[in-house]
């Protein structure tokens, strides 16, 4: 699942269903893993790079979301944006 699918499909009804499941690349540390989504939370929110801003003039760099994918990395399972 690519973070521009994430960020666009963020607010929208079927995002649980579209993403539970999904594999996504999640940066650990200094390097990166692959994941599965397991759920989706909503919490207070946090701050995220947009991936779309990303050198393009005139565009936010960072987003406020209180709506968390749930990943498991091998035998654990946490929060993450």
């Amino acid at each position: 699942m690519r973070r521009f699918s994430l960020e666009k499909w963020l607010n929208e009804p079927f995002f649980e269903d579209a993403v539970v499941g999904a594999a996504a690349r999640v940066a650990v540390r200094s390097s990166y893993m692959m994941a599965v989504v397991a759920g989706v939370v909503e919490r207070p929110p946090g701050v995220y790079k947009c991936a779309r801003a990303r050198g393009r003039p005139g565009q936010a760099s960072v987003n406020a979301s209180a709506v968390y994918a749930e990943i498991e990395l091998g035998a654990t399972q946490c929060p993450h944006t």
